[in-house]
């Protein structure tokens, strides 16, 4: 097991499966990067230094049967021709361990992932609704026409393809997705055809902080203070802006906040979780955010004091801290949904160890883990699990997290007067003793 080194990142995917529409194919909660130089080798080579990484680096590695994986990998690979021809042997392998949270890259790929983008049509649907909740700004969706909030009818005049959370397209053996979808659409009982041809889209991995997403903000009517926080991907710069906006935007409507929190993670498909504590480190108790276990049973911490957030005792991301205008104890109401995933999930656990908090909405993604990513010599990536979640009281977390008032998120009325889990949230907020 290679221990967990500074430099954070999840890959926070703009898509969920091997199929997404917006990006990237899955959310990654925490990676490391490393690289594996060698001189060229042939394809069982190749497989055989791939199934290494997955022996030293996965938490699931000694609690699945890695001699026969192995076993059925190094056979296969014996009779390929290329390398190319042997990255869905190691596809197979990764998914043999039953790890959710990993994933296989082609160079190509992982060259446009480094980047911050992917080829994609830049949009995210939910199944069952088949409503529009995110679109990149600037891709090829939104050049074609969509909109926020449209319904997907139909997907090439037949059924829309899906996963059980969102709207997908299945991809061919290399991985690429088809050039052109054409969708019917339903917008304001109107039918609107688009045809989206697949693009570059910016993914949650911007490399600028001029590029990165930002948190937005509002006062609910009965003293409520309300943040949605999205994922947040990108270098340096990116995440301590994200961080600095984030603090800023609870310093500003903190003296509107009497009765308390809402944080909205209902979008957010993870990202730099140190990005995401910083943010909202001044909501929760100083000291000890959130905790990580290895497969060997060691244990990680990520502290935050004075502006600096901290995994064990390396520095991840400073900040300048908002000013202590903060109430403390205020009660927060946090969100979730299907797709809340990764670094979002760690960051629900982390209020879950605070006072005066409780969770609202669906069951999250089940991403509670973090990860390790290799390099192979020829730019393929390999991504697998190495740690999982800790909430406040030491339990590990390998799936998703329940809420406490479990409602269904109602994607036509996000964020609105009629918001159900909105609704639900402020409901108890009013009830809680800072608000009378």
């Amino acid at each position: 097991m290679l221990p967990l080194t500074p430099r954070l990142f999840s890959l926070a995917a703009a898509a969920l499966c091997a199929a997404i529409s917006l990006g990237p194919s899955r959310p990654v909660a925490a990676q490391t990067e490393t690289t594996m130089a060698a001189p060229s080798v042939t394809p069982a080579q190749y497989v055989d230094q791939a199934l290494g990484v997955i022996e030293r680096n996965s938490f699931y590695a000694d609690k699945v049967d890695m001699a026969a994986i192995r076993f059925r990998a190094m056979d296969k690979a014996t009779g390929v021709a290329s390398i190319t021809d042997a990255y869905p042997i190691i596809d197979e392998a990764v998914k043999a361990t039953g790890d959710k949270h990993a994933l296989f890259r082609p160079p190509a790929t992982q060259v446009l992932i480094t980047q911050g983008k992917n080829q994609g049509y830049g949009f995210v649907a939910v199944w069952p609704s088949r409503l529009v909740v995110s679109l990149a700004t600037g891709g090829p969706a939104e050049r074609a026409g969509m909109k926020l909030g449209d319904r997907i009818e139909q997907f090439g005049g037949g059924p829309v393809p899906h996963t059980t959370r969102e709207v997908s397209f299945k991809k061919d053996a290399a991985g690429d997705l088809p050039a052109q979808v054409a969708l019917t659409l339903s917008r304001r009982k109107r039918k609107i055809t688009v045809t989206i041809s697949k693009g570059d889209v910016s993914t949650l991995n911007a490399p600028t902080a001029q590029a990165a997403p930002t948190p937005t903000g509002s006062r609910l009517a009965g003293q409520v203070g309300y943040i949605d926080v999205p994922g947040i991907v990108g270098d340096a710069g990116a995440q301590r802006s994200f961080a600095q906006q984030t603090q800023a935007l609870l310093a500003d409507l903190d003296p509107a906040a009497r009765c308390g929190w809402v944080i909205d993670l209902r979008r957010n498909k993870g990202g730099y979780i140190a990005a995401m504590l910083a943010g909202v480190a001044p909501l929760l108790p100083a000291g000890e955010l959130a905790r990580r276990v290895l497969a060997d049973g060691s244990q990680v911490a990520f502290t935050y004091q004075n502006g600096e957030l901290r995994q064990g005792a390396n520095l991840e991301l400073g900040v300048t801290p908002a000013p202590s205008v903060f109430r403390p104890g205020r009660p927060v109401a946090v969100l979730t949904s299907a797709l809340t995933a990764s670094a979002a999930e760690a960051t629900t656990l982390a209020f879950l160890g605070r006072p005066s908090t409780r969770v609202f909405g669906e069951p999250t993604y089940g991403l509670t883990s973090y990860t390790i990513l290799s390099v192979l010599h020829d730019g393929a990536s390999l991504t697998v699990t190495n740690a999982l979640d800790l909430d406040a009281v030491g339990r590990t977390h390998d799936g998703p997290i329940i809420p406490d008032e479990s409602v269904t998120v109602n994607w036509a009325q996000l964020a609105t007067p009629t918001d159900p889990v909105l609704i639900a949230a402020l409901r108890w907020l009013g009830r809680q003793p800072s608000c009378s």
